[in-house]
């Protein structure tokens, strides 16, 4: 009866890794597991169906009559057998897993005492439901925010009373389609369509690049579903005593999204997946996002054992955001590389949804779904690079404009915290016109400032030697419009550069680099980029 019962309530095994001395394979369950899957599959998908569509059915049920005595008699009656039929399904499948050899043996490992070293080995050898994986590390930090810091996700105040239909309004918006289309990845429908890809991925890693899964329990009780490639020991890996933590895009998975690219430079890398993607539970809001790399940060530190100056956040797309936010709070990271990404997502909401839902579009961003990496982004002290995409059609506020790239906006006003007195009318109309233009007028910009690198470079070396590189930096109080171009044109090419690609292309290892600093002192220039790696000290 206890082997039925551990059948019963057991996750779904999806793969056996290789070994030394086994191939892996993928597990198969016999018919009866099989065909009990598909039927509580079956019953899982009507009820959500129903659920998404209550408006339509309940006024169906209106129609035909059923919401009377009599009528909602036949429902409880068909709602009890659905219900009898997927629990029929459900002991269909633990016999089927019982009868399974495979499937025993699995439950035999997960069923030991998981904190024995020797358990956790074995139990590492399978690819199965993350929500039965044992927690590897619960974060327990509670983060300071630095003085001035963004303490709240949302930049509207209390209206009391009178802001509470609005409040209500913006609350369902956001759990019912605004939280989706803000995070597709977290969709079933989209989880389910992917699944096969995200093994394949996670397979890939672990077998052939010796990755290994965690589960964190972030500190709201959300477990988040990591993948930890360690280079520090490969002696063909010069890089990978560098950590660089990979945050996804609204539809990307680190089984097959931006990791790859730090992989192949051969970096140390540690992926994760956000809230309600792939094995990680809950849903995807601003603050569970913040939770969430909250834990795997304290992760990396803690467990892992990588310094703050040696960990690189690199973000695509919208998870800028939780590499903004990671940035604010642990100001000690040794840079930040986004890619792809925006200023404030606001204006992407407003362009992609009727002129008409302008207002509750506003309201509802300010209130639930309140990224503005610019904000956040003012409170880190350290390097960063910006990754404008050519042809980005995601990012860009009117498709194919590539001087509606929201990349543009989020330059633009890290310039302006940072080196506020470079900007006088003539540089600042300069620095808007190379910024929102493309390959073309950046070079003819280039051109026309005259910019010569090792002034520029002398300049900053000298300002830093004797005040500080700390931001915001006042250099440019007493030069010239000239001078003032060269540099504000200097600094912006090394704050972002252009791929060529769409939204989506992905970027390969020769691209993927680390963000330039600022000089520290008068002999020079101090990268965190090791020799080869493709960029120069110009």
């Amino acid at each position: 009866m206890g082997s039925l019962i551990r059948s019963f309530l057991g996750p779904e095994l999806y793969r056996v890794y290789k070994t030394d001395t086994t191939a892996g394979f993928q597990y198969v369950p016999n018919a009866m597991e099989s065909w009990g899957d598909r039927i509580i599959s079956f019953v899982r998908l009507f009820y959500k169906t129903t659920v998404w569509t209550s408006p339509l059915v309940g006024a169906y049920l209106l129609w035909r009559g059923y919401l009377s005595v009599d009528g909602a008699a036949s429902l409880v009656r068909f709602a009890g057998w659905l219900g009898a039929l997927a629990a029929g399904a459900a002991v269909l499948r633990a016999f089927g897993r019982m009868a399974n050899p495979q499937y025993r043996v699995f439950m035999e490992v997960l069923g030991g005492d998981t904190t024995d070293p020797e358990r956790r080995r074995q139990l590492a050898g399978y690819d199965f439901d993350m929500a039965a994986w044992p927690i590897d590390f619960a974060a327990q930090r509670v983060l300071e925010i630095p003085a001035g810091g963004e303490t709240l996700t949302s930049s509207l105040s209390d209206e009391g009373l009178l802001g509470l239909p609005t409040r209500l309004l913006t609350y369902c918006v956001v759990h019912t389609i605004g939280r989706r289309l803000m995070y597709p990845g977290s969709i079933g429908f989209m989880r389910s369509l992917l699944a096969p890809a995200l093994l394949e991925g996670r397979t890939r890693l672990v077998e052939e690049l010796g990755g290994k899964r965690h589960a964190l329990l972030a500190r709201d009780g959300n477990r988040i579903d990591t993948m930890f490639v360690d280079r520090r020991r490969d002696g063909n890996s010069p890089n990978g005593k560098t950590l660089v933590i990979c945050c996804e895009g609204n539809a990307g998975f680190y089984e097959i999204g931006a990791t790859s690219a730090p992989l192949e430079a051969g970096y140390s890398v540690l992926g994760w997946n956000h809230p309600g993607f792939a094995g990680s539970s809950g849903v995807p809001l601003p603050e569970s996002e913040q939770s969430a790399i909250a834990a795997v940060m304290e992760f990396a530190e803690s467990q892992l054992g990588f310094r703050q100056q040696d960990t690189i956040l690199y973000a695509w797309s919208i998870g800028g955001y939780t590499a903004s936010w990671a940035a604010m709070t642990h100001p000690g990271v040794g840079g930040v590389v986004l890619d792809a990404t925006f200023d404030d997502v606001l204006p992407l909401a407003v362009a992609r949804m009727p002129p008409s839902w302008n207002s509750l579009v506003q309201l509802t961003c300010r209130r639930h779904l309140d990224l503005n990496n610019s904000r956040l982004l003012r409170h880190y002290p350290g390097p960063v690079l910006l990754i404008r995409r050519s042809q980005d059609e995601v990012i860009t506020v009117t498709e194919g404009e590539v001087g509606t790239n929201r990349a543009n906006d989020l330059l633009l006003q890290l310039m302006e915290h940072r080196f506020p007195s470079l900007l006088d009318t003539s540089s600042r109309r300069l620095l808007e016109r190379w910024a929102r233009g493309d390959a073309v007028i950046q070079a003819e910009v280039l051109s026309e400032a005259g910019v010569d690198d090792e002034l520029c470079q002398s300049l900053l070396a000298s300002y830093v030697s004797e005040h500080s590189a700390s931001y915001p930096l006042g250099i440019g109080a007493d030069m010239d419009s000239g001078t003032l171009s060269q540099l504000v044109i200097y600094l912006a090419s090394r704050l972002m550069i252009e791929m060529e690609g769409t939204h989506c292309s992905p970027m390969s290892g020769s691209f993927f680099r680390l963000p330039w600093n600022l000089p520290q002192g008068t002999n020079g220039f101090v990268y965190l980029n090791k020799p080869g790696d493709g960029q120069t000290d110009n």
